[in-house]
């Protein structure tokens, strides 16, 4: 596995991504909004502005592999090697492989907000 930046290079492999969610009904939960973009041009553009610190996804038919717990380990070694000491990592309440992936990886629970916008606990 290689951490990888989002560009508009990966489009094709982006797009196939987001399908294979749409077909079997998935949240994309971790994907910074892509169910909400058809042409993943704009997923890339909204992710340079509103991305926040880290998001991960896996594919609905590669899930319990240990992939997310990987990509997030990734990322969180690209944080500090950027000087990013403290980053903020969210999951809807009731995606407990996300919070699993997380707390393996050190994180530590904050909070519980309310997200208005998308009408979901985080």
């Amino acid at each position: 596995m290689k951490l990888m930046e989002p560009t508009r290079a990966y489009c094709r492999e982006i797009e196939a991504y987001r399908n294979a969610f749409l077909e079997c009904g998935d949240s994309m939960d971790g994907t910074g909004s892509l169910k909400q973009f058809k042409y993943p041009e704009d997923w890339i553009s909204y992710l340079e502005t509103y991305g926040g610190h880290i998001g991960y996804s896996v594919a609905p038919g590669e899930r319990r592999k240990g992939y997310a717990s990987q990509m997030l380990k990734e990322a969180l070694i690209k944080c500090r090697e950027l000087g990013i000491d403290k980053v903020l990592i969210t999951c809807t309440d009731n995606n407990e492989g996300s919070r699993k992936t997380i707390l393996a990886n050190g994180g530590i629970y904050e909070s519980t907000v309310y997200e208005p916008e998308e009408k979901v606990s985080l």
